[in-house]
């Protein structure tokens, strides 16, 4: 076969010449052997709560929940903590040099919104920027360019802890693509190795459950030595307890609400209910939002307002309504319309 004048010619000598190999790069297995000879340092916690201590550097942490229910407001206490060395009873145990966060689903002036309350709460002026704190907005990148822009960002500014709200935003392909799920893992374990940070990261959890949301949420849960879930009741009080901790019992009940004007205060933990109570507080709250802007409603379309707002079928509404009417969160009146009851009008 003629060679083509315009293609250079390959060569064993040359082919190597394109992928040079740098030997500062190159590892040996052994430089990944346990030697019993030295001594490794234990986990160094970085944050503490009620005598529990966590984060620690090198670690995956996740932090879940329903969407809207709390995991960027757990996120800014976590860094309000670390800045200002306590906060809503969360103690700093180790200075930080730098923390990175990153937004990449809201609007950038509601990111700096964000970043204002952490300022506030931890006495910095709220009108120039922290050398200890970097906040980036990734909303209109795409999801490959912002593991790019983060990478390079954690490369330049060496944090000790990166927080990524959230792990849906980096996912190129959909939340059930195992192999997705799988990239995603692995490049989380080798930031956090390569850099000696801690990376905490957002995810959702699935509608019906408290399982993180798809194969991708599972991956990324299954590497985490933490695992912390963040709920919202009807009164506005927020509880972040761990679900899972690799060095110790979980910490629980880390309470708080926001004020009137969206600041974080702590708040005392409410007594334990059982599961039956529990499903009787979440259906009264369910079904105010369903009353929201209504007084009375006909069956009908009591049922088709309860599908839009909980975003359920037929069956299932047909079902909420009818315990709903046996446990007395509605009533039918005279007249054969529901209407909440007196039980639940005195939480509204």
């Amino acid at each position: 076969m003629k060679q083509d004048s315009i293609t250079p010619k390959l060569t064993a000598d040359s082919f190597y010449q394109i992928e040079p190999l740098q030997p500062e790069t190159f590892v040996s297995w052994k430089d990944r052997m346990i030697d019993l000879r030295k001594d490794y340092p234990e986990p160094e916690f970085i944050l503490e709560f009620e005598g529990m201590k966590f984060f620690t550097k090198g670690d995956i942490v996740v932090i879940k929940g329903k969407p809207k229910k709390g995991k960027s407001h757990l996120m800014i206490s976590f860094i309000i903590a670390l800045l200002s060395g306590e906060f809503i009873g969360l103690n700093r145990l180790k200075a930080v040099t730098k923390i990175l966060y990153v937004d990449c689903e809201m609007h950038a002036n509601y990111t700096a919104l964000l970043v204002r309350k952490i300022h506030y709460a931890s006495k910095l002026n709220t009108k120039e920027n922290s050398n200890d704190l970097t906040v980036l907005n990734l909303k209109q990148d795409a999801p490959a360019e912002r593991e790019r822009l983060i990478e390079d960002a954690i490369k330049e500014l060496h944090p000790d802890i990166v927080f990524i709200d959230g792990v849906k935003d980096i996912t190129r392909t959909e939340p059930n693509d195992q192999a997705e799920g799988k990239r995603i893992g692995e490049e989380l374990k080798q930031w956090t190795a390569k850099y000696d940070c801690l990376i905490a990261i957002a995810i959702h959890e699935n509608k019906n459950d408290m399982n993180s949301r798809g194969a991708v949420g599972a991956a990324v849960e299954e590497i985490s030595s933490e695992v912390w879930r963040i709920d919202r009741n009807y009164e506005g009080l927020f509880t972040a307890s761990q679900t899972l901790f690799r060095y110790h019992s979980p910490v629980e009940d880390l309470c708080f609400t926001m004020d009137d004007k969206g600041n974080i205060q702590r708040e005392e933990a409410q007594p334990k209910t059982n599961p039956e109570d529990l499903k009787l507080q979440k259906m009264e709250f369910a079904f105010r939002e369903v009353f929201t802007n209504y007084n009375k409603l006909t069956f009908n379309s009591l049922q088709d307002e309860y599908m839009k707002v909980k975003r359920v079928k037929q069956t299932a509404a047909y079902n909420a309504i009818m315990w709903a009417v046996d446990k007395q969160i509605i009533v039918k009146n005279l007249a054969g319309l529901y209407e909440l009851s007196n039980l639940t009008l005195p939480h509204i």
